[in-house]
C-alpha cells in the first residue's frame, strides 16, 4: 500500500482526528481575530510585573518564536499517529482551553509595552516584522505557550513516543515559552496562565472521559458516526456564523458600532443577563417539577445542568434537534429510565412550541397595529414560521392523542418513500418508529391524568419565553431610549422567535440577525440598530450559549457519579443479608 493510500484510508492518522484538527484551526482563527479586533478597539490592561522589565530583548529568539508553528504541526500529527484516542481527547481539551482564552480576550483584553527595535541585523528586522503583523493584544493567557505545553502534556502520556523525542519536546516547548518573554510578545503572567490552562484543560477532559457511564449504542461504529456528526455540526455552525457576520457588518463602520456598544448603560444590561439565566433555570424547574410528579427526586442543581445541556446542544444544532437527545443521555446517567425522560421532555417540547404558536396566532390575527406598523416587509417569513410551528404542534398532539391513526399514516408514508426510492428499506427504521409511537402514547396517558400539572408547566414556560424576549427591551433602554413601548418591543422579539424557531439553522443564526435589523431599525434608529443587535443577540443567544456550554462541561464532570449510587446499593445489600442471617437464626432455634 502506498503512502497516499495509507493517509487516505486513515491507517496512519484517523480521518476523524484530521477533521477535528481542521475544526480546531478554524475555531482558533475565530478566537484570535475576534480578540484582536476587540483588543484594538477598546481599553486594554497592562498586567506586566516588575520582573518583566528586567528581562532583556534578544532578537534572535524570534526564530524560536516562529518555530512554534512547525513544532505544533509536527506534534499534532504525531499525536494522531501514536495515540489516536488521546489525540482526540487533546483536541477536546484544546477546544475548551481556546474557549477560556476567547473569554479573556473579549472580556479582559490585555496589552504590554514593546521596546523600540533599533538594530538592523536580520533578527532585529524579523522582530520588527512580527510587531507589525501581531498587535500587542490576545496576551493573557498565551496561546503560544498553551499549545506548546499541550504537546508536552499529551505526548508524555503516550507510551509509544520514544524517550529521546520526548526530551526534545520538553526542551523545544520550554524554548518557545522563553522566546515569548525575550521577544516581549508576552509577560510572565501570560506564560504561566498558558501552561496552567493546558494542564487543567487536559485534566478536565480526562476526568470527563472517566465519568462517561453511558456507552454509545451500536459500539465503535455508532461512536464514530456521532463524532463525525458533532464535527459536521461544528463546521456548519462556523460557516453560518461567518456568513452572518459578513452579511450584517460588511461595509459598516465597525468603530462607530463599537462606540455605541460601549455607551450602553450596564444598569439595564444586568437585568438582561438575569433574564437569560432565568430562561435556562425555568426549564430546570419544569424538569424538576415533572419528575417530582412521577415520584422521582432529582436535585435542583442537577436539573439546572440538564437544562443547560439541552440549551447548549439546541444552540449548535439545526432546528435545535440535538438538545433533547443529549438531555436523555444525561438523565440516563442519573438512573432515570428513557421511558420517563422521554415523557418529561416531550411535555417540555409541546408546551415550548405551543407558547410560540399562541403568540404567533395572537399577533397575526388580533394585533393589526403591530403587523401594519412594523412587520409589513417580513410578513411572508412570519407566516412561514407560524405555520411550521402549527404543523409541528399539531403533529405532536396527533401523535400523542391519536397514536393509532398516526401510526398508520407514518407506516404508509414510509412505504411510499421506500417505493419512490427516496428511503432505503430498513427494519430498524420501522422499529424506531414503533418505539417513538409508544413514547407518545405514554405522554398522552400522562397528559390525560395530570391536566393541572400541564397547566402549571405551560405558565412557567410562558414566563420563561417572555423573560428572554425582555432582553431586547433592556438593551433598548440601555441606550437611553424610551420612545417605544415595552409591549411593542417584547412582542416583536417574540415574533422573531416564532419566525426562526423551525428553520434548519443553529439558533436561527443569520435570519434572526436580518429580521432584527429590519424590525428594529425604526425603533433603535439607523445609528444604534447594529449596536442593539450585537447586545441583544449577544445576550439572548451567545451568552446563553456560553453559560450553557460551561454548565455542560460541569454536567459531564458531576452528573452520573456512581459512587453515591453504589453506596446505597451496598447498604441495601447489607440490610438484606442481615435480615437473611436473622431469619436463619430463627429457623435454627425453631
Amino acid at each position: 500500500m502506498t503512502i497516499w493510500n495509507k493517509i487516505r484510508t486513515g491507517q496512519w492518522i484517523p480521518r476523524t482526528y484530521l477533521l477535528m484538527l481542521v475544526f480546531n484551526l478554524l475555531y482558533n482563527s475565530l478566537i484570535y481575530y475576534s480578540g484582536q479586533w476587540v483588543g484594538t478597539h477598546t481599553k486594554a490592561w497592562n498586567i506586566e510585573i516588575s520582573l518583566d522589565n528586567q528581562i532583556p530583548v534578544i532578537p534572535w529568539f524570534v526564530g524560536i518564536y516562529f518555530s512554534f508553528f512547525l513544532f505544533c504541526a509536527v506534534n499534532f500529527l504525531l499525536m494522531g499517529y501514536y495515540g489516536k484516542k488521546k489525540a482526540c481527547l487533546f483536541l477536546c481539551a484544546e477546544l475548551l482551553a481556546k474557549t477560556v482564552c476567547g473569554i479573556f480576550y473579549l472580556c479582559f483584553p490585555t496589552t504590554n509595552l514593546r521596546p523600540e527595535i533599533v538594530g538592523t541585523d536580520f533578527w532585529s528586522r524579523m522582530l520588527v516584522e512580527l510587531y507589525q503583523m501581531d498587535a500587542a493584544v490576545n496576551l493573557f493567557p498565551s496561546i503560544h505557550c498553551m499549545d506548546s505545553w499541550f504537546c508536552v502534556v499529551v505526548l508524555r502520556n503516550i507510551r509509544k513516543v520514544p524517550g529521546w523525542y520526548m526530551t526534545i519536546t520538553w526542551i523545544w516547548a520550554a524554548a518557545i515559552c522563553a522566546s515569548t518573554l525575550f521577544t516581549k510578545q508576552h509577560g510572565i503572567l501570560d506564560v504561566a496562565a498558558g501552561i496552567a490552562l493546558a494542564e487543567l484543560s487536559y485534566i478536565c477532559v480526562i476526568r470527563w472521559k472517566k465519568n462517561r457511564t453511558v456507552p454509545s449504542v451500536g459500539g465503535e461504529k455508532t461512536d464514530m458516526k456521532n463524532k463525525k456528526k458533532i464535527i459536521g455540526n461544528g463546521i456548519f455552525l462556523f460557516l453560518v456564523l461567518g456568513l452572518t457576520l459578513y452579511g450584517v457588518f460588511h461595509g459598516e463602520d465597525l468603530g462607530l458600532i463599537w462606540e455605541n456598544v460601549k455607551k450602553a448603560d450596564n444598569r439595564y444590561l444586568f437585568p438582561a443577563v438575569i433574564c437569560v439565566i432565568f430562561f435556562i433555570w425555568g426549564e430546570s424547574i419544569i424538569i424538576h417539577y415533572l419528575l417530582y410528579t412521577l415520584q422521582i427526586r432529582l436535585k435542583k442543581w442537577k436539573c439546572f445542568l440538564i437544562s443547560s445541556v439541552g440549551f447548549f446542544f439546541s444552540c449548535i444544532t439545526p432546528s435545535a434537534s440535538g438538545g433533547q437527545p443529549m438531555q436523555m443521555v444525561y438523565l440516563k446517567k442519573e438512573k432515570i429510565p428513557i421511558s420517563v425522560s422521554s415523557v418529561v421532555l416531550m411535555i417540555v417540547t409541546i408546551t415550548y412550541k405551543l407558547v410560540l404558536v399562541l403568540l404567533g396566532l395572537f399577533v397575526l390575527f388580533f394585533q393589526p397595529r403591530i403587523t401594519n406598523t412594523y412587520m409589513q416587509n417580513v410578513m411572508p417569513v412570519m407566516w412561514l414560521g407560524l405555520w411550521l410551528n402549527v404543523f409541528c404542534v399539531t403533529f405532536m398532539l396527533l401523535l400523542t392523542f391519536h397514536p393509532q391513526l398516526m401510526r398508520q399514516i407514518l407506516v404508509k408514508g414510509h412505504e411510499v418513500l421506500v417505493k419512490m426510492h427516496i428511503l432505503k428499506k430498513k427494519t430498524s427504521r420501522l422499529e424506531k418508529l414503533e418505539g417513538a409511537m409508544d413514547e407518545y402514547q405514554k405522554t398522552a396517558e400522562y397528559l390525560k391524568n395530570h391536566p393541572g400539572v400541564v397547566g402549571i408547566v405551560f405558565l412557567i414556560t410562558c414566563l420563561q419565553r417572555v423573560a428572554l424576549f425582555f432582553v431586547t427591551y433592556f438593551v433598548y433602554r440601555s441606550f437611553g431610549l424610551h420612545q417605544y413601548s415595552m409591549y411593542d418591543i417584547v412582542i416583536l422579539q417574540g415574533m422573531i422567535s416564532v419566525a426562526v424557531d423551525m428553520l434548519p439553522l443553529p439558533g436561527g443564526m443569520g435570519i434572526s440577525e436580518k429580521l432584527f435589523s429590519m424590525l428594529f431599525t425604526g425603533i433603535f434608529g439607523q445609528v444604534k440598530v447594529l449596536a442593539g443587535l450585537i447586545l441583544s443577540r449577544g445576550l439572548s443567544y451567545y451568552t446563553e450559549l456560553l453559560i450553557s456550554a460551561v454548565m455542560t462541561v460541569a454536567a459531564q464532570l458531576f452528573l452520573g457519579n456512581e459512587k453515591e449510587h453504589r453506596e446505597k446499593i451496598s447498604e441495601k445489600l447489607k440490610t438484606i443479608q442481615e435480615k437473611g442471617k436473622g431469619y436463619e437464626r430463627k429457623r435454627g432455634n425453631s
